[in-house]
Order: structure tokens, then sequence, then C-alpha cells
């Protein structure tokens, strides 16, 4: 009996572990931002390659193998928060009048991270399209929500497009650094039949106006800065040797030569041979 008991104890004890790990994992709603500051071009730069990607896999409207398959990445400076959001999509459209239906970006941002229900008061949530318009959502509004300038990049490739975004901080401004946290979600709409409708809405955490919902990027250091290389000792370089070096004076070169040979006794017996 205290085996088993103990069994059932080990197994749940397990359980909780794995189930906690899942509850705290980053497809749950934590999430890291590299330090850096990237050039906002719509192109996923060298720099990107060290931020940490945050899959949008939850498909509120349509699927997988029918919609877009989106990726974000998160990055941060004392001035803004970078975010970059690489989607894959056989169809790029937008041509509805209204910036959510058709291929757009959703970010929700909430500075303080209050996750306050209902009207968040620093929360805010701004649409991107394809065609890089930008749209600050009226019903969600936050404080200082319109003293913001987003500055936005779009550019359409092979798979489908990047929209890159710089987010400047008005609640923490003056104030961000490493440890922050901030309450973000994204969501991407898609119009896979290019009709002007949305038939794909694919989010991080819940994509809702209620920040408590949303999830937490913490802001942490960037990456270490390379190593210098180590200095290379100089290899001492070795002489070549002499190749036939000049005296100055050939006929000198055969004296010298014929006295050798004469000192060697090779002389003598050369010139009695041709003298008989």
């Amino acid at each position: 009996m205290i085996k088993k008991v103990s069994g059932l104890l080990l197994a749940a004890l397990i359980l909780v572990t794995c189930f906690s790990g899942y509850v705290l994992g980053a497809e749950d709603g934590v999430a890291d931002a590299i330090k850096g500051t990237p050039v906002i071009d719509g192109e996923k730069d060298a720099i990107w390659d060290n931020a940490k990607p945050i899959v949008l896999a939850k498909y509120k409207e349509g699927s997988a193998d029918l919609n877009a398959q989106p990726t974000v990445y998160v990055m941060w400076d004392e001035d803004n928060m970078y975010i970059l959001a690489d989607v894959k999509d056989d169809i790029v459209n937008h041509s509805n009048e209204s910036a959510w239906l058709g291929d757009c970006v959703e970010i929700y941002i909430e500075e303080v991270n209050e996750k306050a229900t209902g009207t968040t008061k620093t929360g805010c949530q701004w649409l991107v399209t394809v065609k890089n318009d930008v749209f600050p959502h009226s019903r969600l509004v936050g404080a200082n929500y319109d003293n913001r300038t987003l500055t936005t990049a779009v550019k359409t490739n092979d798979n489908g497009y990047v929209v890159e975004i710089a987010f400047p901080w008005v609640d923490l401004k003056g104030k961000v650094a490493v440890g922050t946290k901030v309450g973000a979600d994204f969501q991407v709409d898609d119009d896979s039949t290019a009709m002007g409708l949305r038939d794909g809405t694919i989010v991080w955490l819940n994509g809702t106006m209620n920040a408590s919902t949303w999830g937490t990027i913490n802001l942490v250091e960037g990456p270490p800065a390379p190593a210098a290389p180590a200095p290379v000792a100089p290899t001492p370089s070795v002489p070549a040797a002499p190749v036939n070096p000049s005296t100055g004076d050939s006929g000198m070169t055969i004296l010298y030569t014929a006295a050798a040979l004469a000192g060697s006794g090779i002389w003598f017996g050369i010139r009695k041979r041709f003298s008989k």
C-alpha cells in the first residue's frame, strides 16, 4: 500500500512539474526580448538572428494548412520596442478598406504590464497592413497612444512578407531597463482567397482587447560582444640560400677556380695529358 501511494505521489509530482513547465513556457505567454537596435527596413537583418522566435500557432480562424504561418521577434533599446513579424503566406493581399479584413499584423502593448481587466490605462493596439498603412485601434487607445509615431516598413518576398515596427516608449520613456516586463500580444490577419475578406486569424495568446489575457515580454541583455581574435605570433622568416652570389668580377672568379684546381693537383693532370 505504501509503495502504491508513493508511486501515485511520484506520478503526481511529475505531472505537476510538466504542467508547470508548460504554463511557464514561451508559447504560453512569457518571452524574452534581447537588447539591440535594428534598422527598420522590412528586412530580417542579421541582428534579428539573436532574437528569440515567438511562433504564432493559435488559429482563431482558419488553419495552418490554409492560412498564414507567422513568427514574431522582439528587441528593445532605450527608445523603442522593436517587433518583426515574418509571415509565411502564399497569397499576400489587402483590398478591403477595413485594416483587419486583409493581410495585416496587429500588436497589443501594455508598457507597465498592469494586466488590467477591461480598458487598460497604458495599453494600446496598432495594426500595420501589407500596404504599410498604420492604424491605432480606436476602441483600445490607452494613455498617450496618440502621442506615438510608429516607424514601420513592409516588404513582400517569395515566402510571404515581413513587417518591421519601432514602437516608441511613452510611459516607460527614461525608465526602461534590463528586467523590465511589458505586457504584449500579437495577431496576424489573413485573406487567403484575395477576395477582400479575412478568413484567417492567428494569435500568440488571445488577440483580445482585455490586457489581462496578454503575455509578458521580459527585457533582457543583448548577446555578448564577440571576443577579439587572439594575436597571431609572427612567423620568423628563413632567409633563402644565396644563388650564385656575384663577386663583381667574372675574370677573378676564373682565376680563383684555376688556382683551386692547381692546388688540388687536378690542373697538372689535365695539362700533362693534353701536352702529349
